[in-house]
């Protein structure tokens, strides 16, 4: 039967449009030429539609099955993956709306469309994707309707009516639904993987990579502080520690303190096992250097996809999320790399002598680790070094000797440093002088290493952007920064960061306020439109940022804690069992309530003006010692009328079919009733 039955020109334009709907959640997650090739075909569609082309030929969809894999397979490398099963749905959505002949092939179009949008939400579920996505699915409804229609023609007004009126009495039942439904674990998890590339910290820094980082005004993570916000000066976000270095490049030891390179993961990258992490301090494998912490979190974090492990967060952390690890060098890590947006919580441990006992003991057993460095590169600043620290051999003079030079001498912060050679510290420190953050920090931890005192970079960002409105700060990839950390047996790891005393302005206040006060190449770091001066411009993108953040926070975190939380704010102590069984009455007595309003009972039955006149005519007839009733037909009654006079006779034949004429004709006018009327009372 679905095969038979034709599809209206009405359904199929409702259709098209879905096409386009569907068209714009997909073009944030999948490439832009499947977008061109999904407009081609719908160009097609149209064509096919005003009757200037013929349909595709039966060979076509075996063809065009071929033609997809291929193409995924070229151009994506794989095909068993979530994006690679988007795309095949994609292309059998695009494909199937050419070839379309009847309800069959209609209704297959619908269900594509529900498994790509569906499919699209794993992939991403920013607010702007989730609006689209409800609207994408509004239109797909409306076409539901449409298809579904019995009737000659399908009125564009009517799927409009219906489908809003459905989106409308199902918007409480799901709002109860989402907030009052127990949320569990997942019993099993997908690798969401998209493989695209994201800007963000790597395992390595170099000035060049450092450069383009701080060329970005992507959001890295947003941060809300349940107590007092720390100065502006105090935010250093500490995400990779980097300990090994070439001559040019710092990296990360990797397999040092993971075991493994927790950046080269394949599709489905494995996650971190704790009993091969000894240097990672899990929740269910505690490690010495996890000192006792509050178990009330101090500020939450909310990270954006960066497909790495390392999570950013202040000095000392720690987190009682069971998927995050602390290390041994105080940072924390995720089990698996950041594929999704992210929440977790963190304190701050309280560290005393205790703790410091310990990173000794950590110190010895990789001192190596801290004060290796290759002694063929840079041979000026390595005797630069030996020499100070002949004339000064104490740390802490040592350090406030190289902060001096830097200050008095013609340094200078620029984000457009000229390039170096093969000795390139030797190069930035006595030729060119000019750098940003990762010069300076890189020409401070090789002298302390040559001056004999353990040193490790720190990647991370600084400051950030506060929003007095919301309440929370966001830290984008230009406020990513490096800086050193030097060992000192009374105090521990302290702190360097000579881009403080180069560019103080630069830590004691948002970057970007930074950029238009000293208008470091302004035009060149970042975006030119994210420091317009146009306050329209700044103020629409801040009120975004705020709902993109409500909409992470409150609907896409309301996890198990969170809906705990909630309920004992709005009922206190309760039971799920009561709970659940108040969901279930809750709901029906919704369902009963609308469907005591579409029948409205308590109305009199309003009966048909026809109806009411035929109705008294039988009344006459029966006085006139004919039996009729509402049983018996206007035929039936035609044939019990021998015994009256032939006058009345004719008079009741003649109203009965003028009666039938008008019953039938669908064109009840008020003239006619009345003449009906007229004619009934002078029988």
């Amino acid at each position: 039967m679905l095969q038979q039955r034709p599809v209206s020109r009405t359904a199929l334009i409702w259709l098209m449009v879905l096409q386009l709907a569907v068209l714009v959640p997909l073009a944030f997650n999948l490439p832009m030429w499947l977008m061109i090739m999904s407009l081609a075909c719908w160009s097609w569609r149209l064509a096919i539609l005003n009757g200037r082309i013929s349909p595709p030929d039966v060979w076509f969809s075996g063809l065009a099955v071929v033609v997809c894999i291929a193409l995924v397979l070229l151009l994506e490398g794989r095909i068993v993956h979530l994006k690679g099963f988007a795309l095949l749905l994609a292309f059998g959505f695009i494909f199937k709306l050419i070839e379309l002949r009847n309800l069959r092939d209609a209704l297959l179009v619908l269900v594509l469309a529900i498994l790509l949008l569906a499919v699209n939400l794993l992939l991403s579920q920013t607010l702007v994707v989730s609006i689209a996505t409800a609207i994408s699915f509004f239109v797909l409804l409306c076409c539901w309707v449409g298809l579904n229609h019995i009737g000659p023609k399908v009125q564009w007004r009517q799927p409009l009516k219906v489908a809003g009126l459905l989106y409308v009495l199902a918007a409480p039942i799901a709002v109860a639904l989402f907030i009052l439904v127990p949320r569990l674990p997942p019993i099993w998890q997908i690798s969401v993987n998209s493989g695209q590339g994201q800007t963000g910290l790597s395992d390595s820094m170099s000035p060049g990579d450092m450069s383009q980082l701080i060329r970005s005004d992507t959001l890295a993570f947003r941060v809300s502080f349940d107590g007092p916000r720390p100065s502006q000066s105090a935010l250093y976000w500490r995400a990779v520690i980097m300990t090994e270095f070439d001559g040019r490049r710092w990296q990360q030891a990797n397999t040092l303190w993971f075991g493994r390179d927790p950046v080269a993961h394949g599709p489905w990258p494995k996650p971190l096992d704790s009993k091969n992490t000894p240097w990672i301090s899990w929740p269910e494998r505690p490690q010495p250097w996890l000192a006792n912490s509050a178990t009330t979190p101090e500020y939450r974090v909310i990270l954006e996809p960066s497909q790495q492990h390392w999570l950013p967060a202040l000095d000392a952390p720690y987190s009682a999320d069971n998927n995050i690890g602390l290390v041994a060098d105080q940072r924390l890590i995720h089990r698996r790399p950041v594929l999704q947006r992210i929440q977790y919580p963190v304190v701050t441990q309280q560290r005393g002598a205790a703790e410091l006992t310990i990173d000794r003991q950590l110190l010895d057993q990789h001192r190596q680790t801290y004060l290796s460095y290759p002694e063929a590169l840079n041979p000026q600043i390595q005797q630069y070094a030996q020499d100070l620290w002949q004339r000064q051999p104490n740390a802490t003079q040592f350090v406030t000797t190289l902060l001096q030079t830097v200050r008095q001498q013609d340094y200078a912060y620029t984000l457009s440093p000229p390039l170096a050679g093969q000795h390139a510290v030797d190069d930035f420190w006595f030729n060119h002088q000019r750098g940003f953050c990762a010069h300076y920090a890189s020409a401070f931890a090789l002298m302390l290493r040559v001056a004999g005192i353990p040193t490790r970079v720190v990647g991370g960002y600084q400051g950030g952007e506060w929003d007095e409105q919301a309440n929370y700060l966001q830290v984008r990839q230009y406020d990513a920064h490096a800086w050193v950390e030097y060992w000192q047996d009374d105090r521990g790891w302290v702190r360097l960061d000579p881009t403080a005393a180069i560019a103080p302005e630069r830590i004691e206040m948002p970057f970007a306020e930074s950029l238009r006060e000293q208008q470091f190449e302004q035009s060149e770091a970042l975006t030119s439109w994210r420091f317009s001066r146009s306050e329209w411009l700044t103020s629409w993108r801040q009120q975004w940022d705020r709902l993109e953040y409500l909409w992470h926070r409150n609907v896409l975190n309301y996890k198990q804690q969170q809906q705990l939380e909630l309920l004992k704010k709005w009922f206190g102590e309760f039971d799920w069992r009561q709970l659940l069984m108040s969901l279930v009455l809750a709901i029906a007595g919704f369902i009963a309530a609308v469907a005591l309003l579409q029948a409205k009972p308590w109305r009199k039955p309003q009966t048909d003006e026809t109806v009411l006149l035929y109705q008294a005519m039988l009344k006459k007839l029966s006085r006139l010692g004919i039996t009729a009733d509402e049983s018996r037909s206007p035929n039936a009654i035609l044939q019990q009328l021998n015994h009256l006079p032939e006058h009345k006779q004719a008079a009741i034949k003649t109203w009965i079919e003028q009666f039938m004429a008008l019953q039938y004709s669908g064109q009840r006018g008020a003239t006619q009733l009345k003449q009906l009327k007229q004619v009934l009372k002078a029988i």
